[in-house]
Formats: structure tokens, sequence, C-alpha cells
């Protein structure tokens, strides 16, 4: 009688268990993901390794086990690019779930001038009424500046001739830099002469006249004259 009751016991335990089985199979591992949030992207850059995967098993019997389609069998993951990434994960009662995971990055970072607006060259030679401003696109914004000069804004301007470097960081600290030439026009050269040159020419009645020949060469033309 001990042993039939034991074997009953034995037996309600077994059905107990395996219903229990079926219903966690029935049910998955309630697998859920938090993915690395970088205001807003999943990785800081566009080409960062900085991504994170923190995975959480909410049903079934530990111990578990992972399988990455990177090849990861660690229950969560570090060091990722962005992309796609699926685990497959099993119970200790061998029960069977999966979950998928695509991690977004943000559009690449750059910085550049462009002919119309954004570059002013010198008007005069050796003036400093130049400037620059850098285009910026894509990256997380808002960004910062600093110029070869010292400069920090996003306008650099009261320039005189010369190249000028820029390296534009955005809020994730991603990185672009560029560079830009400001030009100046030619020295101005202004000559007086006679014809034929040398002669010296005397007025020789109070009120006559005399001419003078101008030659004008350099900065930036058409000439305008006030003599």
């Amino acid at each position: 009688m001990k042993n039939f009751t034991k074997f009953f016991k034995s037996l309600f335990v077994l059905i107990v268990v395996l219903l229990l089985v079926e219903t966690a199979k029935g049910q998955g591992l309630g697998l859920s993901a938090t993915l690395s949030n970088y205001n807003g992207s999943n990785t800081s850059c566009s080409t960062s390794t900085d991504g994170t995967v923190t995975l959480t098993v909410s049903l079934g019997y530990p111990p578990y086990q992972f399988s990455w389609s990177n090849g990861a069998n660690t229950q969560n993951l570090s060091g990722l690019a962005a992309g796609t990434y699926s685990c497959y994960v099993k119970d200790s009662v061998l029960t069977l779930d999966s979950i998928t995971v695509t991690l977004n990055a943000p559009p690449p970072l750059n910085a550049f001038f462009t002919a119309s607006g954004g570059i002013t060259n010198v008007t005069c030679n050796g003036g400093n009424n130049g400037a620059a401003s850098v285009t910026v696109v894509g990256g997380t914004p808002g960004y910062s500046y600093i110029w070869s000069n010292g400069a920090t804004t996003q306008t650099n301007s009261g320039l005189t001739a010369g190249w000028y470097y820029v390296t534009v960081t955005d809020t994730n600290g991603c990185q672009k830099s560029t560079s830009v030439q400001i030009t100046e026009p030619t020295a101005l050269n202004v000559n007086l002469y006679t014809t034929p040159a040398g002669a010296t020419y005397n007025i020789s009645c109070f009120g006559g006249t005399a001419t003078i020949n101008s030659s004008v060469n350099g900065a930036t033309p058409s000439y305008t004259y006030v003599w």
C-alpha cells in the first residue's frame, strides 16, 4: 500500500512537472531587450561599435543558454555596430524562444563649405573682411565648432587671406574636420606717366592744360578714378 501511494505521488509530481513544462513552452520565455540609447540612436556615431543589448528573460526555468547570431553566448551584448542581431534562448526544461533586435546608427557627420554664401573672400589686398561659414549635416545635433584661429562659432569672420581649419563635434562626440581657403586680390598699382615716357611738359600760359596718363593694374577691375 505504501509503495502504491508512493507511486501515485511520484506520478502526480511528474504530471504537474509535465504540465508546467508544456505551459512554459506555450508561453515562451518572455524575452525582452533594452538597447543602448545615444540621444535617439543605438550607437553614438555612424561607424561606432559602442551599441549594447540587455536581454531580460521573465519566464521559464533557469539556467538559460543563449546563442546570438554574432557568435556570442552571453545574455547581454556590448561593443556592437549598427545592425540586426538574433538570439535563441533555451531554459533547463528545453523550452526554446528567440528574439531579434535592430540597432540603428545616426547618419554620418559631414561638414563642408559652399561657394554660394559659405565663403566670403577678402575684398582688398591686406584686408581682414573675409568670412567662412561651415555647413553641417548628419550626426546628432547640436554641434560645436573649433577653428584653427580659435573661433568657436559656425561662422568665422574678420579673416585675412589664408587657410582655415575647423573641427565640428556633435552632441554624441562624433567629429568631422574640414578646411577652407580665403583669398585676396593682388595689390592695386597705379602709375602716372607722360607721353613719350619721361617727357616734361610745362604749361606756357596761365590757365593752360597738360596731359597726364595713368596705368592701373591689380586688385579687382573695373576701376573708377577721382583726380
